[in-house]
């Protein structure tokens, strides 16, 4: 009797812990579709404000003359305090109301759903995090955007055009890019010459800018950590990555800034 007696509390408690767990995995469950419907609603926001930074980025593009025309552009945009104002047709177009890296308002949802994985899908990131530096004091400071070999260095004797201001690194097929260091995605297209560009601004007037990705996966006015993954190279024949760093608008060697380790990376 005392053992069947035992055995009765032993399937009791059992019972009361199978309730708590089967409650706990109700609550969970709605917890994670609570984040699921969370998330879906800060990505729609988000697509419609990339969208519109797209449609911001491209009026930009076609009235810029060059890149430093573009950067100049871009620098005004961000000290007036970002993508505001509605686009007007070409012909109605003025410097104010080009703006393209605006900022777009901030999802009410929670905290724990602001920033998702890196890639196409990901929500990107974009109030300012309190972790971005300012630009290093001395070179050495940056990431290498990529793992390669050095094709062409910075010669500021080339003869002036597109892709003639920055040095080139050949990679492997599908090979990660990386932003080089923190900074704010300003510009992401196509612009003249350079083919489809991702340019990130840094602190301080610094700029970089990445053409020959056969995929950008970050969008604009997504803040960035360096190191980060922005996206991926073609997956076909040799690819190369054209990097320029500017400041001030004005371009400037690359090099001496990039951190170069191992082996993979030679001139």
């Amino acid at each position: 009797m005392e053992s069947l007696a035992e055995v009765r509390r032993e399937i009791i408690d059992t019972h009361l812990a199978l309730d708590r767990a089967a409650k706990q995995r109700s609550t969970a469950a709605q917890e994670i579709a609570s984040l699921i419907d969370a998330k879906a609603a800060l990505l729609a926001q988000t697509r419609e404000a990339q969208q519109q930074a797209d449609a911001r980025a491209a009026a930009l593009a076609a009235q810029a003359k060059d890149m430093r025309d573009l950067l100049d552009r871009l620098a005004t945009a961000e000290k007036q305090g970002g993508g505001a104002q509605k686009i007007k047709p070409a012909e109605e177009d003025t410097d104010q109301a080009l703006l393209a890296a605006p900022r777009p308002a901030q999802p009410q949802v929670p905290n724990s759903t602001a920033v998702a994985t890196i890639g196409p899908q990901a929500i990107p990131l974009l109030e300012r995090p309190a972790l971005i530096r300012p630009f290093p004091n001395s070179p050495g400071g940056l990431f290498m955007p990529a793992r390669g070999r050095i094709a062409r260095l910075f010669d500021p004797s080339v003869e002036s055009g597109p892709l003639s201001k920055g040095m080139v690194i050949q990679t492997l097929p599908s090979a990660q890019v990386v932003a080089p260091f923190d900074g704010h995605v300003v510009f992401q297209g196509p612009f003249r010459g350079y083919g489809s560009i991702l340019i990130i601004e840094h602190a301080d007037g610094y700029n970089t800018l990445l053409s020959g990705l056969g995929r950008i996966d970050a969008a604009v006015g997504q803040w960035l950590l360096a190191g980060e993954p922005v996206g991926v190279m073609s997956s076909d024949g040799t690819p190369e990555l054209y990097v320029e760093l500017r400041r001030a608008s004005q371009p400037i060697d690359p090099l001496p800034w990039l951190k170069i380790s191992g082996d993979k990376v030679k001139g």
